[in-house]
């Protein structure tokens, strides 16, 4: 952005929402310049309240520049080429994550590593990004959510080339975006307490094989032996059997 400009009421109501259907607050609507790749450009915007990113393109502004969004060299083009500019341009060093002590990822193998969180930015939490230079190298940053207030935490990292990799102590090697937890349409899920409920509610083996025999032998034939009447004549005749899980 270049500068500042006033905020304009809206004339008519807007229904905005989020990915999840949660209800956006619209404030108002400004008109904006911004420079993309040194290109003056300019568009409309939507104040909302409580916003994750502080500034979004829509796709209005895409549709009209003829954006086309390179993802493998990581480019954005707007007005067929005229405008050319990398996704990511710059990143604001107290956002960066660096590596605690020389790591070596070897060739063809995933890594969890420990790292230095940044803790004298305003960031208070946020989302792991790969930095451009990791990326330009083959490899992938695990996206996670993450807060500064720790200090140091783990983080996974993926090298598939065929050759290893090694960092120094210091190393920055991705960013983080700021997430604020308590943003419109943000609802975070404990994914322990998931795995917890799932777990209570599943039958071990045993159980749910009892279950099935029983009920199939109910339904479609009422006159069928029990299953532990069914192994005890099993035993009699001299049949061994051989229980596998």
């Amino acid at each position: 952005m270049t500068s500042t400009t006033s905020l304009i009421p809206l004339t008519g109501r807007q229904n905005l929402v989020t990915a999840n259907d949660s209800a956006l607050t619209t404030v108002g609507k400004v008109r904006a310049y911004f420079k993309v790749g040194g290109c003056l450009l300019s568009a409309d915007f939507y104040v909302i309240d409580k916003l994750t990113q502080d500034v979004i393109l829509g796709v209005n502004f895409f549709e009209r520049s003829g954006a086309l969004l390179d993802y493998k060299r990581k480019r954005l083009m707007l007005y067929d080429g005229i405008v050319n500019v990398p996704l990511v341009t710059a990143i604001d060093p107290t956002r960066a994550v660096c590596t605690t002590h020389r790591t070596r990822i070897p060739a063809r193998h995933e890594a969890l590593i420990p790292v230095s969180i940044p803790r004298g930015s305003a960031t208070r939490t946020g989302i792991t990004e790969t930095l451009p230079r990791t990326s330009g190298m083959g490899l992938s940053i695990a996206s996670a959510w993450i807060d500064c207030n720790n200090g140091s935490t783990m983080c996974g990292v993926m090298n598939p080339t065929s050759r290893p990799v090694t960092w120094p102590a210091g190393h920055a090697f991705t960013y983080l975006t700021p997430f604020d937890v308590n943003a419109v349409g943000i609802n975070l899920i404990v994914l322990t307490d998931c795995i917890t409920q799932k777990r209570q509610h599943m039958p071990d083996v045993e159980t749910r094989h009892k279950v099935h025999d029983e009920e199939y032998r109910g339904s479609a034939e009422p006159d069928m032996p029990s299953h532990a009447d069914r192994l005890s004549e099993l035993t009699r005749l001299g049949v061994k059997w051989e229980r596998k899980v």
